[in-house]
């Protein structure tokens, strides 16, 4: 109902940033990311002083599993009141989950150091160390608090997290159970389940483990349409089949560094070969971009069709702009590496226009056993943009879709 008002508010005044902001909030606590993060988006454009908006923005982005945006949002908050300890832990977080531990230890330390009993920067900065395999000093900051029965969500998750890996699962199980057993948001039962889910994993309870899982994921289903998804799949396969693809006008090749697209089902080993290919010195690991899925967007604005159906409507002088637009931002990130790897697994689904618009990238496909991929992705915590993996039903359709599509590349490229 909130949602209805605020949309027929906008409607009369569709320049409200503050109304913009509102409705980014309610969509974000109704758990729609995407349209939450459109909505936060038109509220700092329409009036970039407003602060709660970034912070809205922020979240909606990390719950994407967007990079580089997100961290981009909370910074332009904490400018905006650089005094708030909740937007330097916020952006502790998303540091973190962009992989910037280093970085993140030092603003939790600085937050730490402002308000040493915050628990949010506690938890914060022995998650910073556990990333970077500082265990027993994570241990250190956590246990004592435990030890007096804290029950700070992030502290008890970080806690079974740093037994589980120093090989003392049975230690964390309890406080978990305990602190589940009390009247807990939905968010941080989320939290606390997967955790509880791995320790029971490692302890050999299969069947404890799996309803752990099962709840857990019950909680955050999310959305999915098996029968828009296998539709979807059905338009690329038809937009780029044999005949189309041996037509299509492709981007003149640019110079730069070439192209690595690491693709595959999540939790099929894209991390490991991009860090193996890493290690060259001619190459450079960029981690899971979103540039091929931002082309697809800009392709949708330019022939005002959706994507894939459009791009019979592009020309190659388009194509070429796209691509050197891609190969710039690499260049940018690693100007003297000869590769630059771009492993976001659900590429796969990119490949027809990643041909199009960079006919010279190399393609690396990851296979794992289907039963074991699957098993992986139902137990790991994905963002929202992977509901699909939270249920066994949609984990089978994506999986059957996705080697459908593999199928049909390996036809046509």
């Amino acid at each position: 109902r909130v949602v209805y008002a605020l949309r027929e508010r906008l409607a009369l005044n569709p320049k409200n940033a503050q109304t913009h902001y509102q409705l980014a909030e309610c969509l974000l606590q109704l758990g729609k990311e995407l349209e939450a993060e459109e909505s936060a988006r038109l509220a700092v454009e329409l009036d970039p002083q407003l602060e709660a908006a970034w912070v809205t923005l922020a979240i909606a982005q990390a719950g994407l599993g967007m990079q580089g945006t997100p961290l981009r949002s909370i910074v332009r908050a904490v400018r905006l009141n650089p005094s708030s300890i909740p937007h330097k832990c916020l952006m502790g977080s998303i540091l973190i989950d962009q992989g910037l531990h280093s970085q993140a230890e030092k603003l939790f330390s600085m937050v730490r150091k402002l308000e040493p009993e915050n628990e949010e920067g506690v938890a914060g900065l022995a998650m910073a160390l556990e990333r970077q395999g500082r265990l027993d000093e994570a241990l250190a900051l956590v246990a004592p608090v435990i030890a007096v029965g804290g029950q700070h969500v992030r502290m008890v998750a970080v806690y079974a997290t740093l037994c589980r890996r120093l090989k003392r699962p049975g230690e964390a199980v309890g406080v978990l159970e305990e602190v589940l057993s009390t009247d807990l948001m939905e968010g941080s039962r989320v939290l606390l389940l997967g955790e509880l889910g791995q320790l029971y994993d490692v302890l050999g309870l299969a069947d404890k483990s799996f309803e752990a899982f099962a709840e857990r994921n019950d909680l955050v289903q999310g959305s999915f349409s098996p029968e828009a998804h296998v539709k979807r799949i059905d338009a690329v396969i038809s937009t780029f089949d044999v005949s189309a693809m041996k037509h299509r006008p492709v981007a003149e090749r640019v110079q730069g560094p070439t192209p690595v697209l690491i693709v595959g089902m999540p939790r099929s080993g894209t991390s490991l070969v991009e860090q193996i290919l890493a290690s060259h010195s001619e190459v450079f690991g960029a981690g899971e971009l979103d540039d091929l899925r931002e082309i697809s967007w800009r392709l949708e604005k330019r022939t005002g069709m959706p994507f894939p159906e459009g791009v019979s409507k592009v020309e190659s002088s388009v194509l070429s702009e796209l691509g050197a637009w891609y190969l710039d931002r690499r260049e940018a990130q690693a100007p003297l590496a000869s590769r630059v790897t771009d492993k976001r697994p659900q590429n796969f689904e990119l490949l027809g226009v990643a041909s199009l618009v960079l006919p010279q990238c190399h393609i690396i496909h990851c296979v794992r056993d289907e039963m074991d991929t699957a098993l992986s992705c139902y137990f790991q915590s994905f963002k929202s943009h992977l509901s699909w993996t939270n249920r066994l039903d949609w984990l089978a359709t994506y999986s059957q879709q996705y080697q459908r599509l593999m199928a049909h590349w390996d036809e046509v490229l």
